[in-house]
């Protein structure tokens, strides 16, 4: 069979693979591979500049994108069993769109983490934040949307108070922290 000289070319400079076109790597992010995607490591991606922006996929085996508001790479997290296998660079519009849709009840979501003294703690400075990228990665819509309030501390518990719009409406939750600074939830408030 004769193989044309453009792919020849291509397979040549290892562009190709099995018919499709390799995913980059990214760099920065390569001491990831292989761990649980747990809030520890959700932390790193935090100091590292990134966003959760969207999800395909539910449970323990899903793609999550991770937008760079540094550099604006977004990094797709394939995960099997809640490991991360792979990380590759995304098309831009997986960290913009959104792609992930949660047929849960909006009123009904909350935080996997709620009433659970294992989640690790987030520092003051980080409650916002933190908040803001969950609330991203559960109402499936890119972190550039989310707003929130200063954090308010009331009845021995920490608060933020956030919104996001989802299709022209605007949308409310509320993340809320132990007093010792563990994520306890984060429930649609409209």
């Amino acid at each position: 069979m004769k193989q044309h000289p453009f792919l020849g070319t291509l397979l040549g400079l290892g562009v190709f693979c099995a018919g499709v076109a390799q995913a980059r790597p990214i760099d920065e992010l390569d001491t990831l591979h292989r761990t649980a995607l747990n809030h520890e490591t959700k932390q790193q991606l935090h100091q590292l500049g990134y966003e959760r922006a969207s999800r395909d996929g539910h449970g323990s085996n899903r793609t999550e994108y991770w937008l760079s508001h540094r550099n604006g790479t977004c990094a797709a997290l394939e995960l099997h069993d809640g490991i991360i296998k792979t990380i590759t660079r995304a098309k831009s519009r997986r960290c913009e769109s959104e792609s992930y849709q949660d047929h849960e009840p909006y009123e009904a979501r909350t935080s996997h983490a709620e009433g659970s003294h294992d989640a690790a703690v987030v520092a003051k400075n980080q409650m916002t934040r933190y908040c803001a990228g969950e609330a991203a990665g559960r109402f499936s819509t890119s972190p550039r949307s989310v707003s929130t309030l200063p954090l308010e501390q009331s009845h021995g518990k920490y608060f933020v108070y956030g919104q996001y719009e989802s299709r022209g409406n605007i949308k409310t939750f509320t993340c809320t922290f132990s007093q010792e600074g563990r994520f306890v939830a984060l429930v649609g408030t409209s």
